[in-house]
């Protein structure tokens, strides 16, 4: 029986994360999109773009050599790349600025770090 939590944390792996890190790589803001719509089109087109990736994740698991004669086409292979593109698409986004949230937490951590004082 599938946990409920998994089900979410599968269908956002593969119908959500890695395309819309991948748009939030490609646009860093959502004014680069459209000024009035852009965070509706980075969502939108995150769905989209996971949708291929994960195609092209199959694709690149199905024409690798068997192993044991059960190929690689397995549901941890799957997560395992779909999560590894995932973190780096997210990186790739933070250098980018993507996510300016996130680093104005980074740069008040970072200087926290540098004047002693902790959080």
């Amino acid at each position: 029986m599938l946990n409920p939590f998994q089900v979410l944390l599968g269908l956002l792996l593969i119908f959500f994360l890695p395309g819309f890190t991948f748009v939030k790589a490609l646009f860093p803001k959502k004014e680069e999109l459209d000024k009035e719509f852009g965070t509706l089109y980075q969502v939108v087109l995150g769905i989209g773009m996971s949708i291929v990736i994960t195609i092209i994740v199959g694709i690149v698991l199905g024409s690798l050599p068997l192993t044991n004669g059960k190929g690689q086409f397995t549901s941890v292979n799957i997560i395992l790349m779909l999560s590894v593109i995932t973190i780096l698409l997210f990186i790739i986004g933070i250098f980018r600025n993507s996510y300016p949230g996130l680093t104005k937490l980074l740069e008040k951590v970072k200087h926290e770090k540098g004047t002693g004082r902790h959080i």
